[in-house]
Parts: C-alpha cells; sequence; structure tokens
C-alpha cells in the first residue's frame, strides 16, 4: 500500500530541501517512537527519563495513525524555532482546533481534557505548550545536539545530487520505502492507499532522524506545499549517536579523528561535505585525509570532480573501540 503524489510541472519546480530539523515535528516523532518501542534509550543503555507531562502527549500521538495537526504546525511558518512553533499552536484558530480534534476523536477515545483543547481553551492550550516544551529540552533537545552534523551533511548530500545529478536523481534516491516514477512519487505506507493530486503546492523534502521506516505526508490543500517527511540511514528512533571514542584523538589528533567519525557515520563523504561539516577548506581537508588513508582509515575514490572517501574495516574499529560491523547506511552513494 502507498500514498501517490501526482506531481505537475509546477510541483516539480517548487520542491524544497529544510535545511534544519523542526524541533515540533521531531516532538511528534519521538512520541510515536516510543509508542512503536515502549521504551526510550539512549547512549550507553541509559533509560530517558521523561516528563511527567509527557503523559499528555503521549495520550494525543499514536504509534500510528492520525494525531492533531496542530501540535506540528508547518515546518516553513516554524523556521526551526520551538518558542514560533508553540505561539503558532497557541494561536490556532477555535474552528480548527475544533475539527482537528473531532478528526482524531473519531479514530480512537481521547481523555476527558482532551475536550478542553477542542473548545480552545487557553488554560489547555498552555499546559499542553508547557508539556511539549518539557519534552523537547528533556528528550528531543539532547539527542538533537548530538544528531545535528549528521543532519547537515545528509542535506548538504541531497543538495549536492539536486545539483549535480538533477531532479529525477533526487526524487529517486530519497529513502527505501519512496519510489519515483514520472510524475509520481509514491510512499509505501503499511496501512494507507491513496491518490493525492498536488496541483502546483510543491513539496517540502523534510529529513529527519527521528521516526520509523515509513515516509509521512503532511497533505494539508492550506499549507504552502506538502510536507514529505523521511528518516535518514537506518531510523533512530530515540536511540542516541555511540559517544565519541576519546582515545581515538590522542592517538590520529582531534581533527582527523573527528573526520574519520564523520566518514564512518555516513558510510562516505566527498571532501566538500567533510569541508562544510567540519567548517575547514578542502585543501585542509585533503591533507587529513591523505593521512587517514595511508594509515589505511580511509579509501579514498575520484568520479569526474567529485572525491569521496568511505571507510575501513580498520577505521571503523578504531574508531568503535575494536566493534565489528561495516560501515552505516550513509547518504553518499
Amino acid at each position: 500500500m502507498a500514498i501517490r503524489l501526482h506531481l505537475t510541472e509546477r510541483d516539480l519546480r517548487r520542491i524544497t530541501i529544510a535545511q534544519r530539523p523542526d524541533p515540533l515535528w521531531d516532538v511528534e516523532a519521538s512520541l510515536r517512537s516510543i509508542r512503536t518501542r515502549g521504551t526510550v534509550k539512549a547512549g550507553e543503555r541509559r533509560p530517558l527519563r521523561l516528563p511527567e507531562s509527557s503523559r499528555r502527549l503521549l495520550s494525543l500521538v499514536p504509534a500510528h495513525g492520525r494525531s492533531p495537526d496542530f501540535i506540528s504546525p508547518v515546518p516553513q511558518e516554524t523556521g526551526g524555532d520551538l518558542e514560533t512553533g508553540l505561539d503558532l499552536m497557541l494561536h490556532t484558530p477555535r474552528h480548527l482546533l475544533a475539527a482537528d480534534m473531532a478528526a482524531v476523536g473519531a479514530t480512537r477515545p481521547l481523555p476527558a481534557w482532551a475536550h478542553d483543547l477542542a473548545q480552545g481553551s487557553p488554560s489547555a492550550l498552555r499546559t499542553l505548550a508547557q508539556a511539549v516544551r518539557e519534552y523537547h529540552g528533556a528528550v528531543v533537545a539532547p539527542l538533537s545536539a548530538r544528531l545535528r552534523p549528521r543532519f547537515e551533511l545528509a542535506v548538504a548530500d541531497l543538495t549536492r545530487t539536486l545539483v549535480t545529478e538533477g531532479l529525477d536523481a533526487l526524487l529517486s534516491s530519497l529513502h527505501p520505502a519512496i519510489r519515483w516514477t514520472p510524475p509520481v512519487l509514491h510512499l509505501h505506507r503499511g496501512f494507507m492507499d491513496d491518490d493525492v493530486q498536488l496541483e502546483g503546492q510543491g513539496i517540502h523534502l523534510m529529513p529527519t532522524f527521528f521516526g520509523g521506516h515509513d515516509p509521512i505526508v503532511y497533505a494539508d490543500p492550506h499549507a504552502p506545499t506538502f510536507v514529505v517527511r523521511f528518516t535518514l540511514g537506518h531510523p533512530t528512533g530515540l536511540q542516541a549517536p555511540e559517544a565519541p571514542d576519546e582515545s581515538l584523538a590522542p592517538l590520529v589528533g582531534a581533527t582527523r579523528a573527528a573526520l574519520l567519525r564523520v566518514v564512518v557515520e555516513t558510510g562516505g563523504a566527498t571532501t566538500t561535505t567533510l569541508a562544510r561539516t567540519l567548517i575547514l577548506s578542502p585543501s585542509t581537508i585533503s591533507h587529513h585525509t591523505a593521512a587517514l588513508r595511508k594509515s589505511g582509515l580511509i579509501t579514498t575514490q575520484r568520479t569526474g570532480a567529485s572525491v569521496s572517501h568511505t571507510p575501513t574495516q580498520l577505521g571503523i574499529a578504531l574508531l568503535r573501540g575494536g566493534e565489528p560491523g561495516g560501515p552505516r547506511e550513509g547518504m553518499v552513494r
């Protein structure tokens, strides 16, 4: 089963890529992950402590199915800022709140206090906004801070694909559950089957490290564009990335340790992407990659003007303290 987005020429001209994560959308995706997995893990299997107020959020966001649209405003309107998004949520028109909560209530029972939200109670909305704020600070923000460099790397690679290989290559390589057969973008959904005519609204591509395998589409005809959200690499859920190996920096140097970590985490990266991610000049990156290559920690391949670096088994083992295994799935092809 799939959602099939039928794109016109105008839609294809209006495809954009999110340049920063959206905190409210990450809140929703992480809540779904909690409902799906029944637990939250971070770092070295230490459980994250959820604020008591998270119970309200968990009652509104199911593992699968509809959640209230007003708790995750359209990303283009929030600018990736939590407080801006919460302000939009607090000022949702009453008729939209009523319609939104009625649609959610038609799919499953809701707690009694949700009636106050449907009525547009300012107190109920403020309580919900504070619950979102506390949950984001306790759960999403710590993980987002560590995942941000990987997000920026992935966005840079998506942009590079669009610029160097074209729109067909971009739409064909977004995610294993997304298939592009012009002019239709197929999004695999285990429990939904629908055809959506975009009619010129365009698509805002929103990569994330939170959530499950299936992509999500936000198909509001009144929104600036349709939003397609998809996970990068293996779905992260709420599993935080591994802590840096502090013994590696003294061995190869802090810059080369950081460079090797990016290459291993992504499964491969170009010189340009590494320079942008680590805020170094391409010539400096080339100097450090030459040293890592000479040590047998990475391999390098040139394709036209692009130079790509991939980790070796030795490089992976060194970074992970001897842990076996191949490179993680990344966005560099």
